[in-house]
């Protein structure tokens, strides 16, 4: 059981995806998985989350970078470590994604090794 140990909020709609990081991360976090900003914000609403690793593009009509700018002018969510993972690899959306307050930026796929990085860097 996952109890006491901390939250990742996963923003992800790709479905292999989401299995990857469930894979990586279930035995060592609690993991909140979703695939959009509103049920994201729920989860941000909800518990108290140590990293979050969002995709850019997401169903809906907001993307990963809006809820990273949105999880920035909050005062209770800036400090949670945003972590962009995405298929979108040219330098502007590195540039967009950094702006946005992300603190990384990944291009997919990402493996283990990343996200092991980012656990011991992070929590």
């Amino acid at each position: 059981m996952n109890a006491g140990k901390p939250y990742v909020l996963v923003v992800e709609d790709d479905t292999s995806t989401q299995t990857l990081y469930r894979f990586i991360l279930e035995d060592r976090v609690q993991v909140l998985m979703c695939t959009n900003v509103a049920d994201a914000l729920q989860h941000l609403q909800e518990h108290s989350v140590s990293l979050a690793i969002i995709d850019l593009s997401l169903e809906g009509s907001e993307s990963g970078l809006e809820l990273i700018q949105t999880m920035k002018s909050k005062r209770r969510w800036r400090k949670i470590p945003a972590i962009a993972v995405t298929a979108h690899a040219f330098p502007l959306d590195k540039r967009n994604a950094i702006e946005a307050g992300c603190d990384e930026y990944h291009a997919k796929p990402v493996g283990q090794a990343t996200i092991d990085t980012l656990l011991e860097t992070y929590l």
